[in-house]
């Protein structure tokens, strides 16, 4: 019983035992309470060491505290097999009584999967094979792959095989049947001498045998990854299931490291607001946590996914009216239910969550048997641990985001970069380096064997050499370590860590008998791939002869060509990526956003990684007035990755909650959401988790909780005095922009002052008229994959003035551009002052002298004769060409591309005519025929098809062969060479020939 103090005593009341006893009771159990905070004030430290390694947990503490990160271990995930674990798949397979698709119907990542049909009439194996690809021996390797079997059984096979070709290990995964998507798996160590692998994707008969008759046995594979671990995580990976391999071994379709990490906790009530539900029904969201459904004699149903520990009993309550339905069940990582509380007219359902549970699937519900037109409301739902329900609070979380930092490891996942708190701020151990390996480099020529160059670029600063790194090229193929005796695609590194790379021919465009020059490894590097001008396919290598041209490698679409060697990067390419592990690690500061406390008792916590923090968003709106964001109908509204889950929208650096998300609104681009409240002077801004993979998962995370009050107290004391210090910083910014007088910044410094550090892109705002007003301006990179500088004023009527000082003047690359008094007009003429006097504009340019070309050539039936061979700068006006008695087919080839291709049929014209060398007569388009002089020759009229051509239809494949004439309104110029080719057609005839152009003066 608590001490009860008597507080009215007067001067004749009589004091007995009974109130002296009670008094040093109460005397003794104050000592007693002062003792014991005392105790926990003076005793030492005591912390409870906290693992965060799984997705979800729930974790107890046993005072409201500071949560502090002890540290934070990151994995970088190199998938062997490249990018054909994935989409790539059918391309790279070789198929043996088998027929092998692309299938978009059904897949585990990406846009499609592989479908293998066993085919054939006779007795044999059915199956689809890679090359034999390149393996490391000794080493051990997890191996996982997904499998959805429609008839038969469908396994993965791997052939491991020595130097000589002997095989060494077989092993498969062993059948799945038919059914749904499977992951299977296998651990694999390689002999000693293995030295190449060969990976199968095969179908058997429903009993297990691998030769048969087939009858329909197809398969479809998926999300295939080979990654090499240590012997920790092999041994570890014995004791789990397949789950557990999928979660710490996520495909991706490369090389990935760990990035964009979080760790949330979540307050008592872990269900969101309706806004923030995956599905809304029906009805209308009168306010983030009221949804009011009108019945119309269907259910209606609407739900929301959050994560779950298994093991953990969770209760779901809701104020409804009207006889809604609420209820939840608990689902696996594949989304497949395993128990539920079905859905029940109660105002709460409780239920322990089975094994394997990932997630938590909580219902609101409109019975079919409620009136139509009644009217149900659904109010204040909340989601707790325990078998009690909690009183109503919307949900709050605290969180850490590590947005901008990524951990890296080898490849073994055995030594890895690491985040680590002390004294109040957070600092990574920077153990790896990425480098970009592109043009940018010096690279020279070393050494050529047949099929293949090895180049070279300067020493690699930092490599430690005990440990080979982690390289993959543009397309995703991993290099692994070697010499040119060991084939394309592999890496060294030699004499004071100089970079040895082997190259491909037929990657690089190189031929045997050819030698690259400095500048032309740059262009390899740079994703372009050189070629013979003889070859308009652009896939035969230059071999020291001829015309070399240049195209856009394949893994970048190919398609784009040059004549001029070039120095700028293929747009949109991924160039070369180098991981290596650093001989001396150092450390920096980091910060993070946000931070985490513990309430007393049960707290569900997540971590995760892949998370973009804070993207700048650009709602677009649509025709029914709402304002969109990641909507793939509309890519102006698009975020920069696919989004699984958007977490938070903000309006000028606040959360603003009037937008509803959810995946009810699938579409192309992932999650979107909308809003019919957006401000167009405001600033939006998003965070979310990609769809996706991007980041490789955390290798471990550990975290610490004081757990006495001396610990509690010491560490808010640490953390607000470095909060004031922060807050002192941010209060004088914020100060700044709305309008105080503190003075300019100053950062003094000499070279490198300021540097602005992007993940893939970064920019200068400007605010002139307060950050109410919105942006106005931005100077930098403002996206992914843009590597143009935007200098850029959006304030409407706003320009961009250069202003050099006086006698001084704009430039471009050295360049004079402009300044007042060097540029007017003359009579017409526009003038420029270089500097030595006023000179007329365009005096510079290229000039020509006319070449005119007429001949009479005997053409044999299966002859090729180059008729005009044209090399350097030079211009095509005219070529006509006339057959006497056969057919013959005319070629035009402008800088080594196939310009035109016709045929010329017996006594008719075909060729290039510019708009003043035809006429128009008799309903004819007519011109003047190279063995007539002034005689008009028809070609082309009513009736005629294709026997001429607008400009615009050129080049174009689907008109090649077909038409006779096209007419140009100017000039073709060309870069380095035009070409006229004529050729026969099986029969001897003669060519009239009347070509008109330009070479330079």
């Amino acid at each position: 019983m608590s001490y009860q103090a008597k507080t009215d005593w007067k001067m004749d009341d009589t004091v007995t035992e009974d109130d002296f006893n009670r008094i040093e009771r109460g005397v003794g159990d104050a000592h007693t309470a002062i003792e014991s905070v005392n105790g926990q004030i003076q005793a030492d430290a005591a912390r409870q060491s906290i693992d965060l390694s799984k997705p979800v947990q729930v974790v107890e503490s046993a005072k409201r505290s500071r949560l502090k990160i002890d540290r934070i271990k990151g994995r970088t995930l190199t998938n062997l097999l490249g990018a054909i674990g994935g989409d790539s798949l059918p391309s790279a397979l070789t198929s043996y009584n088998a027929a092998v698709s692309t299938d978009t119907a059904s897949y585990t990542s990406g846009t499609r999967s592989t479908l293998v049909t066993a085919t054939g009439t006779t007795v044999a194996e059915h199956f689809a094979s890679t090359d034999r690809l390149p393996i490391l021996p000794s080493r051990q390797y997890v191996f996982i792959g997904d499998i959805q079997t429609t008839k038969g059984v469908a396994g993965y096979r791997f052939i491991f095989r020595d130097s000589a070709g002997n095989v060494l290990d077989d092993v498969s995964t062993g059948g799945t049947l038919a059914g749904g998507w499977t992951t299977t798996g296998l651990l694999i160590t390689t002999k000693s001498t293995a030295v190449t692998m060969e990976m199968r994707v095969q179908v058997f008969k429903n009993d297990g045998s691998l030769n048969y008759v087939p009858s329909g046995e197809a398969a479809r594979f998926d999300s295939a990854r080979l990654y090499q671990v240590n012997a920790a995580d092999y041994d570890s990976l014995k004791t789990y299931d397949l789950p557990e391999w999928n979660r710490r071994f996520p495909f991706v379709l490369s090389s990935t490291s760990t990035t964009g990490i979080h760790i949330t906790r979540y307050g008592d009530n872990l269900a969101p607001s309706f806004r923030e539900w995956t599905f809304i029904n029906v009805g209308t969201i009168t306010e983030s946590y009221t949804h009011m459904v009108t019945a119309n004699g269907t259910e209606q149903n609407s739900q929301t996914n959050i994560k779950a520990v298994p093991g953990t009993t969770y209760t779901f309550s809701v104020t409804k009216t009207n006889g809604g339905k609420i209820g939840f069940d608990f689902r696996d990582a594949q989304n497949v239910g395993l128990a539920g509380t079905g859905l029940v007219d109660a105002a709460s359902v409780t239920l322990k969550a089975p094994p394997n549970t990932a997630s938590i699937n909580i219902v609101t519900s409109v019975p079919a048997s409620v009136p139509s037109g009644v009217q149900v409301e659904f109010k204040n739902p909340t989601l707790n641990i325990g078998s009690t329900a909690l009183p109503f609070k919307p949900r709050v979380y605290d969180y850490l985001y590590f947005s901008d930092v990524t951990l890296a490891s080898s490849i073994a996942g055995d030594v890895a970069d690491e985040i680590y708190e002390q004294n109040g701020k957070y600092y990574k151990l920077n153990t790896y380096r990425q480098l970009t390996v592109d043009g940018s480099l010096n690279w020279f020529f070393n050494i050529a064997v047949p099929g293949l160059k090895r180049v070279w670029t300067e020493s690699i600063s930092g490599y430690y050499s005990h440990h080979y790194a982690d390289f993959q090229r543009f397309d995703g193929k991993i290099l692994l370590p070697g010499a040119h005796n060991d084939g394309p695609d592999r890496y060294t590194f030699e004499e004071n860590l100089k970079l040895f790379v082997t190259i491909a021919n037929k990657d690089s465009g190189w031929g045997d008998n050819y030698t690259p020059t400095a500048d032309e490894i740059k262009a390899y590097f740079n994703g372009w791939t050189m070629y013979t001008a003889d070859d308009p396919t652009g896939k035969t290598p230059y071999n020291n002869s001829g015309t070399k041209l240049w195209r856009a490698h394949d893994a970048f679409g190919g398609g784009r060509s040059t004549g001029t060697l070039p120095t700028d990067r293929v747009p949109g390419m991924t160039p070369y990526a180098l991981s290596y592990r650093l001989t001396q690690p150092y450390v920096t500061e980091i910060k993070p956003e946000g931070g985490i406390s513990l309430n007393e008792g049960l707290n569900q916590i997540e971590t995760g990684v892949g998370m973009i923090v804070r993207e700048r968003a650009n709602p677009f709106r649509d025709g029914n007035g709402a304002y969109n964001i990641n909507n793939g109908n509309y890519p102006t509204s698009n975020l920069a990755r696919r989004t699984g889950k958007i977490l938070n929208i903000y309006r000028n650096r606040v959360e603003d909650g009037t937008w509803v998300r959810g995946t009810d609104m699938p579409t192309p681009s992932g999650v979107l959401a909308q809003s019919k409240y957006y401000d167009p002077a405001a600033v939006y801004e998003v965070t979310y988790l990609a769809l996706d993979p991007i980041s490789a998962p955390l290798a471990s995370i550990t975290a610490i909780a004081d757990t006495n009050l001396k610990t509690v107290v010491d560490t808010l004391a640490d953390a607000n005095a470095d909060v004031e210090t922060r807050v002192g910083v941010l209060e004088r910014d914020a100060f700044s922009k709305q309008g105080g007088t503190v003075g300019p910044l100053k950062i003094n410094g000499n070279a490198g002052t300021m540097g602005l550090v992007g993940k893939d892109h970064t920019y200068v705002e400007f605010f002139p008229k307060g950050i109410e007003a919105g942006r106005r301006a931005y100077i930098g990179y403002p996206g992914a994959g843009i590597n143009a500088l935007h200098i850029n004023n959006h304030d409407p009527g706003g320009n961009i003035d250069l202003l050099p000082g006086v006698g001084g003047a704009a430039r471009i690359d050295g360049n004079n551009i402009w300044h007042e008094g060097r540029l007017r007009s003359n009579n017409g003429t526009l003038e420029f002052n270089d500097g030595t006097g006023w000179k007329a504009v365009g005096a510079g340019a290229d000039q020509y002298k006319p070449l005119i070309k007429r001949q009479t050539l005997p053409l044999g039936g299966a002859e090729v004769i180059n008729a005009i061979n044209l090399t350097g700068k030079c211009y095509l006006s005219k070529i006509l060409v006339m057959s006497s008695n056969n057919p013959a087919k005319l070629k035009v080839y402008v800088d080594g591309a196939v310009w035109m291709d016709t045929n010329v049929i017996a006594g008719a014209i075909g060729g290039i005519v510019q708009n003043s060398d035809i006429g128009f007569s008799d309903g004819w388009v007519g011109t003047y025929g190279p063995d007539s002089g002034p005689q008009m020759r028809k070609i082309g009229g009513t009736g005629s098809g294709l026997w001429w051509a607008r400009p615009n239809d050129f080049p174009n494949g689907a008109y090649m062969g077909q038409t006779y004439h096209v007419v140009i309104p100017q000039p073709i110029y060309a870069k380095s060479s035009i070409r006229i080719e004529v050729s026969g057609q099986g029969a001897s005839t003669n060519l009239d020939v009347d070509f008109a152009g330009g070479v330079p003066a």
